[in-house]
């Protein structure tokens, strides 16, 4: 099983304070409000309306628990769950981990982008910190090699 050990506020917590992620319920709410932002674009009518959804989902194939120890890591057990999950298994490993590390901040610095230049549907800060929590989260990935 994946999982995604959030850490205390006081590692590179102002994101996550501002969030409001606190416990497992919170981060359900984030989730939620992840998800009503693509819903309102494709109610607008506004293209690739659905990848903060995506994220919410790649984020539901972990395990979620709250632990002082730690920072914010994502562990990567098992790459295929998130491509069954959130891509139909139509991904390779490799797009998989680029999603995850790379992607899922870019489509959300897009969508601020478009948010600043289209006269602000959403809550910039809720975008930027959003933003930031997903980059300064550290990504472990256990078995990946890139060649077989």
């Amino acid at each position: 099983m994946n999982k995604f050990i959030i850490g205390s506020q006081n590692t590179y917590g102002e994101e996550k304070e501002k969030l409001g992620i606190i416990d497992k319920n919170s981060f359900n709410k984030f989730l939620e409000d992840l998800e009503y932002i693509d819903a309102d674009r494709i109610n607008a009518g506004m293209v690739g309306g659905n990848h903060c959804t995506k994220i919410a989902n790649t984020l539901r194939c972990f395990e979620i628990s709250f632990d002082n120890r730690y920072s914010d890591i994502l562990y990567i057990n098992n790459l295929s769950i998130i491509n069954n999950s959130v891509f139909n298994g139509e991904k390779t490993d490799l797009e998989i981990l680029l999603w995850v590390s790379k992607e899922m901040a870019e489509g959300i610095a897009e969508i601020l982008d478009e948010n600043i230049r289209y006269g602000g549907f959403y809550d910039d800060n809720f975008l930027k910190n959003t933003r930031d929590f997903l980059l300064q989260t550290y990504i472990s990935c256990v078995n990946y090699h890139l060649v077989k």
